[in-house]
């Protein structure tokens, strides 16, 4: 059935959702300054002195600024923006650019020493990484159903499987271009989302997009909600379907909160190009058809009785026992859920790759050789147990002391120990918060590595962390 609205029918029924209203725009800023320094011995896990391609103390010092604009259009049209600058820039890292005459000798004196910090001579390029926009939406809300669309963070839950990277302590952050129209009946919500991860050619079956359910009631002391998306790759034939359910509730001063998420999908790899005369193909098969079923799960529950807090973590993550067939188990968390300071974190061991190293001058580049590392930047194919204890010394400043033990659900290649026993890491976190608006801290972690490590490569090593924010 087709029907149209005649002219003087449109203006009513903006009326009607949307109520007019005549006031001026507000503008708000929101964000945070970070300055984090970091010192690691050493995520090689080894200090042998004939270890060619290992990696000795490293320490560094970064930066992020956080820019968070909010434009109230009206009480029912919004815009949000997040800007990032400076973001996880090295002290040191292209902060000025100077111009300089090869020809002559420096102003500075310097007797034919670059003082220059880079090697970039056109002011202003050095720059353009350390500005960028991540993301821009805006929401529209009506009295029956709300709208949101542009690009903005996911995240769900815990943060196991879709985390928004928006904690102060956060490094990366789930980010899609999503068009969404949600719903609300009192504390109960249900939305539906079209989202595209990655824009490929124009009309070319090459993009990674999805279609996402979420569902879920959250009053102040309780809450649960499913997330259900369905995600496709037409070119390379993948189709998957990322399940989660999430719960929590409070009961006095225990705080319990619960995720476990699934994934289930099929991948048969990029086309093979054929003859176009022929039809033989151009290249050997290079991927078969893969299935993948894996899933992770997490439990926390915090009891807090003011000035103390103690708390407990479970969480597992499927893995492969066979990293060559057809069948893909491993279930990574998101790298923005952490659970130590080093323990699936870093890299470990982080061994340099053979190419990167320079043995006349000593010199070595960034480069992590992939075939060594056992415990990558996420949770993965791992149980782990992590309790803490936290103590209000003062009114605003808070001491915890944590510990952190995982092993691997199944045994595979990658694990070149003899055994499953990850490690155990024994932390302590110190937060000072001077201000309302200003804290600092730091914490340091003391890493045991397990049987899952080789014997080459199961020194104990120590991490350190010492911050400065300031909130807006």
């Amino acid at each position: 059935m087709r029907f149209r609205l005649s002219p003087p029918l449109l203006p009513a029924l903006v009326a009607v959702l949307i109520p007019a209203t005549a006031e001026a725009v507000d503008f708000r800023l929101d964000g945070y300054y970070r300055v984090r320094g970091r010192v690691y011995d050493s995520t090689s896990l080894t200090r042998a002195d004939d270890e060619p391609y290992k990696l000795g103390t490293e320490a560094y010092l970064q930066h992020r600024l956080r820019l968070e604009p909010h434009l109230r259009i009206n009480p029912f049209v919004n815009v949000y923006t997040q800007f990032d600058l400076l973001d996880l820039t090295h002290f040191g890292a292209s902060p000025e650019v100077r111009q300089i005459d090869p020809w002559d000798e420096l102003a500075a004196g310097t007797g034919g020493i670059p003082d220059t910090l880079t090697e970039t001579v056109l002011p202003g390029e050095d720059y353009s990484s350390n500005i960028a926009l991540k993301r821009a939406w805006a929401e529209v809300e009506t009295r029956y159903v709300d709208f949101r669309f542009g690009r903005m963070g996911n995240h769900w839950g815990m943060g196991i499987l879709a985390n928004d990277g928006n904690c102060d302590r956060c490094d990366f952050g789930d980010t899609v271009d999503r068009v969404q129209v949600r719903g609300r009946v009192g504390p109960a919500q249900l939305s539906l989302a079209y989202q595209t991860h990655a824009e490929g050619l124009t009309n070319v079956d090459d993009d990674v997009q999805s279609l996402l359910f979420t569902g879920g009631y959250a009053s102040e002391l309780h809450g649960v909600g499913a997330y259900v998306e369905y995600r496709t790759k037409p070119s390379e034939s993948f189709r998957g379907l990322y399940a989660d359910v999430w719960g929590r509730a409070r009961l006095g001063p225990l705080r319990l909160e619960i995720e476990a998420a699934l994934v289930y999908g099929k991948w048969a790899g990029s086309p093979i190009p054929v003859d176009g005369e022929t039809g033989e193909p151009l290249a050997p098969l290079s991927v078969e058809d893969l299935t993948i079923l894996s899933s992770g799960g997490a439990l926390r529950a915090d009891l807090s009785m003011s000035p103390i807090a103690a708390g407990l973590e479970v969480g597992y993550a499927t893995g492969d026992s066979d990293l060559t067939d057809t069948e893909v188990h491993t279930f990574s968390f998101d790298r923005d859920h952490d659970i130590a300071l080093l323990l699936f974190q870093e890299p470990l061991p982080s061994l340099l790759t053979p190419d990167s190293f320079d043995e006349q001058d000593r010199q070595v580049a960034a480069e992590i050789d992939p075939d060594a590392v056992v415990t990558g930047t996420a949770v993965s194919n791992a149980f782990y147990v992590t309790p803490y204890f936290a103590y209000d010394i003062r009114e605003n400043l808070t001491a915890k002391v944590q510990l952190a033990a995982a092993w691997a659900l199944v045994r595979n290649e990658r694990l070149t120990g003899e055994k499953s026993f990850y490690g155990v890491e024994i932390g302590a976190d110190v937060s000072w918060r001077l201000f309302e608006n200003f804290e600092l801290g730091g914490r340091a972690a003391f890493l045991f590595p397990g049987d899952a490590f080789d014997d080459a490569h199961r020194a104990f090593t120590f991490g350190g962390e010492a911050r400065a924010i300031v909130r807006f």
